[in-house]
């Protein structure tokens, strides 16, 4: 699974809000077809690693690589054309529009759509319904009115639509049910195995070390640890700070 380098890499990021540091030498990577999650507490820079790789923030120090090329000054529209998605905290998708417009708005960045070929979008449009069949049921529903499990299916499916090698999620399981928790990790783990990597922010520490193949936990900008996800299961230091306690394994 691992190549000679990274899909995604972070060389010694230090990032900025005005005077305020929040990353010091931020070094992590993702590997072609990997699932790596990313803990840390409030005001880690967990939401800051996040916008710098999709090139919201541009960082004072340091590069992002994809691969072997360097997107510095690399705007985001471009990230996702070399085959980067997002599935943004809350969602955000289109309210006013139905499930089957956000899915082509996947397929869409500005000035033009992604791929020029439209019938191959709808190709692909019709590929990901029948992966995720709940979906064609609401394909001419508007998405604001569907519950927040379905809006977050709809953004995965949305973010399949750019045919993406890395599917950056920013908090996906937040506010979603147990059940609904459950139908969106197997869609991750179902999409992982046919290549797609991902880099997971999650709330959740637990769900998210058993999901992943790897780790990273930050603590006010600083990497202070790493590993694989089974070894950072069975650190104590995880055990004690994320999982061992109800206030705590939401972090």
């Amino acid at each position: 699974m691992p190549t000679n380098h990274p899909l995604l890499s972070l060389s010694q990021i230090d990032t900025f809000y005005g005077a305020v540091q929040v990353h010091f030498g931020l070094n992590l990577h993702v590997d072609t077809g990997e699932i790596v999650c990313l803990l840390g507490g409030n005001a880690s820079g967990k939401s800051t690693t996040m916008k710098v790789i999709l090139g919201l923030l541009e960082p004072r120090a340091g590069e992002v690589w994809w691969g072997q090329t360097s997107w510095k000054k690399t705007s985001t529209p471009e990230r996702i054309r070399q085959g980067l998605a997002s599935v943004p905290e809350a969602r955000r998708l289109f309210g006013d529009m139905t499930v089957g417009e956000n899915l082509m708005m996947g397929a869409y960045v500005r000035p033009t759509f992604l791929r020029a070929d439209r019938n191959e979008v709808l190709r692909d449009r019709e590929k990901i319904l029948d992966e995720f069949p709940q979906l064609r049921e609401r394909f001419g529903q508007l998405a604001g009115t569907l519950s927040g499990g379905e809006q977050q299916m709809v953004a995965l499916a949305r973010a399949l639509m750019s045919r993406p090698r890395l599917i950056c999620m920013d908090e996906p399981t937040m506010g979603l049910s147990p059940l609904w928790v459950e139908k969106i990790w197997d869609l991750v783990t179902a999409i992982n195995k046919q290549g797609t990597a991902f880099f997971l922010v999650e709330q959740n520490a637990h769900l998210a070390l058993e999901l992943a193949h790897r780790g990273y936990v930050l603590q006010n900008g600083h990497l202070v640890l790493e590993g694989t996800a089974s070894d950072l299961r069975n650190d104590e230091r995880i055990r004690d700070a994320y999982l061992g306690t109800d206030q705590m394994a939401g972090i």
